[in-house]
This record gives C-alpha cells, structure tokens and sequence, in this order.
C-alpha cells in the first residue's frame, strides 16, 4: 500500500493553508475500506481508527444559465 504524499501529509501550518492554498475546510468523517464498509476501532491502539480528517475542497457555485 503506498502513502499518497501531499501538502496535507507533511504537515504544512494552518497559517499557510489558508493564505495560499486557499481557504479549505477540514473535516473528520469514518473511515471505510476498500469495500466501501465502515472501519471499526482497535480498542488496543490509541488510534482512533474509526474517523479520519480529511481536507473538504472548495465548490464552485454553478453557472447560471441566460435565458434568449
């Protein structure tokens, strides 16, 4: 399995984040496998394997359309 490494991985500061790659959201949501089924928690680890955050990406607003 390999780690897909960006600028969320390395750890880049919040300020920055925000100032340059915009203003995005994160948001903590479950995890799931490859299947698509939740991921349950290992009660042994610290982890919580059960939620992960992830970077919610910025939406455009849709194109209005100009009536002839």
């Amino acid at each position: 399995m390999s780690i897909k490494r960006n600028y969320w991985y390395i750890g880049l500061s919040e300020w920055f984040r925000t100032s340059f790659l915009g203003a995005a959201e994160t948001v903590t949501v479950r995890a799931r496998n490859k299947k698509g089924h939740f991921v349950k928690d290992d009660p042994k680890t610290e982890k919580n394997e059960a939620y992960k955050t992830v970077i919610k990406k910025p939406t455009r607003k849709a194109k209005s359309k100009k009536a002839k």
